[in-house]
């Protein structure tokens, strides 16, 4: 039963978790005017956030390089 409620924790199931200090700056990248990747992290799983994180260390939550890469897109 300890194992299951780790387990929910951790994927966030309730939504009710807090955001981890690691993931703050990728959140509010994810957020800002002109990226919009997500707009909530209340309802985010770790592997949710470690995939935001691993976008943000990459850069392609910057608004100046999402707006290139849908120019080439378009």
């Amino acid at each position: 039963e300890k194992r299951i409620i780790a387990l929910e924790k951790k994927l966030n199931m309730s939504g009710k978790e807090p955001l981890p200090k690691w993931a703050e700056p990728a959140v509010i990248a994810g957020k800002q005017e002109g990226v919009e990747a997500i707009a909530t992290s209340a309802d985010k799983s770790v592997p949710e956030l470690s995939a935001l994180q691993m976008m943000y260390n990459m850069g392609l939550l910057d608004p100046d390089i999402l707006a290139s890469i849908r120019k080439l897109k378009a």
